[in-house]
């Protein structure tokens, strides 16, 4: 009986010893799991603060742009109504060339008149260069920020 009482003794002290090596790999494996999931965690945490970033310069980039485009729109408004205006003074100056009789006018009027119209032509090619060089320029910052 003795014997028998040993026999079971050694068994329960190895299933007891088999027990605690289970309960230090289940501790091992917690300990690895909780580290894991904190990287994760700190990994979740770092793209969103990343994606934050990245939302908030959208944000200011598309503003800036917004404003770019408002900016240009309101100068070739201001542009569109200066060569309207200098093409209304070539038609009036058109239209009384036309209608006046060439034999009432003096030689120092058509001059005038024919510099008036010279004059306003330039300012029309001009004003048209002009809104070609402000579309470059609008264009050369864009293309350096996207880069």
């Amino acid at each position: 009986m003795e014997s028998q009482n040993l026999g079971q003794t050694q068994q329960f002290e190895m299933l007891v010893k088999e027990i605690k090596q289970l309960c230090e790999k289940l501790e091992s494996v917690q300990t690895t799991l909780r580290h894991k999931q904190e990287q994760q965690r700190h990994e979740i945490q770092k793209h969103e603060e990343m994606m934050d970033e990245f939302r908030q310069q959208f944000m200011n980039l598309n503003y800036t742009f917004l404003s770019g485009i408002e900016t240009f729109n309101l100068s070739l408004k201001q542009r569109l109504n200066e060569i309207l205006g200098k093409e209304l003074e070539t038609e009036i100056i058109e239209t009384k060339i036309n209608s006046s009789p060439s034999g009432t006018r003096s030689n120092v009027t058509e001059h005038f008149v024919q510099q008036e119209l010279s004059r306003s032509k330039n300012d029309i090619d001009y004003a048209e260069l002009q809104d070609y060089s402000i579309q470059r320029e609008m264009e050369e910052p864009a293309t350096e920020e996207v880069r």
